[in-house]
């Protein structure tokens, strides 16, 4: 189904249209059904609801979720320098990881070790054509590390090395470690939601299904969307 047919039938059971123009360009570009769940917070009976404010409020959030994009990646850097910063005394190349500084060495080889398999084709170089947690500076690894990974390395740190992270944030005293580590955990669940919505967005590589998905007898339940990549 091509967009003005959806526009038609939008027209016909869904919306009121008071400039066409408009919806027709933002048809073209997004298709209807990824403004649903913004109709869905205006009043029952849709059919009174213009269309030109359903585009307006996402608008809006398109725009906040560009500044939250924003600022999650520099929250990001940030932490990660002060990672770098206050781990540089532990000797990360060892065959093993001592426990002094680390609550589970072990584990921590292997959030290490995934990190730069994951990422091997980033890290590697003439020097380094075959990356390991050996061979590796941990200072790169941590440069190509996800979100979830930073607060994976984070969290296995032991407390004095927490704490010296936290000095550099304005965190309660009280409970500052439990606080700091909560908020990178939803943080990191912010910086996904947005990841995943940007994807959809911009890559034109991947499209939005329901399942089932029938446009012509859509109500108002709630729809099952799943990401689908075309080859």
């Amino acid at each position: 189904m091509n967009y003005k047919e959806e526009l038609r039938i939008v027209t016909e059971k869904w919306l009121t249209i008071s400039d066409r123009d408009e919806c027709e360009n933002v048809f073209e570009k997004y298709w209807f059904y990824r403004f649903v769940p913004y109709i869905s917070i205006f009043e029952k009976d849709w059919i009174k609801t213009d269309f030109s404010e359903v585009i307006s409020l996402y608008t809006i959030d398109e725009k906040l979720r560009e500044i939250i994009g924003k600022l999650s990646m520099l929250v990001e850097l940030n932490v990660k320098a002060k990672i770098i910063e206050e781990t540089k005394d532990i000797p990360w190349n060892e065959e093993s990881l001592v426990s002094y500084y680390i609550i589970d060495p072990i584990k921590m080889e292997t959030i290490l070790s995934d990190i730069v398999e994951q990422h091997a084709d980033k890290i590697k170089t003439q020097n380094n054509p075959e990356p390991t947690r050996l061979t590796t500076n941990f200072r790169k690894i941590l440069r190509v590390a996800s979100f979830w990974d930073m607060y994976s390395i984070y969290s296995n740190l032991n407390s004095v090395k927490k704490k010296a992270i936290l000095l550099h944030y304005d965190v309660p005293r009280e409970k500052n470690i439990p606080i700091f580590s909560s908020w990178l955990f939803s943080l990191r669940k912010i910086r996904n939601a947005w990841w995943h919505h940007e994807m959809c967005i911009m890559n034109p590589t991947y499209i939005r299904i329901s399942t089932p998905f029938n446009f012509t007898t859509l109500n108002k339940k709630r729809s099952n969307f799943s990401l689908v990549r075309i080859p």
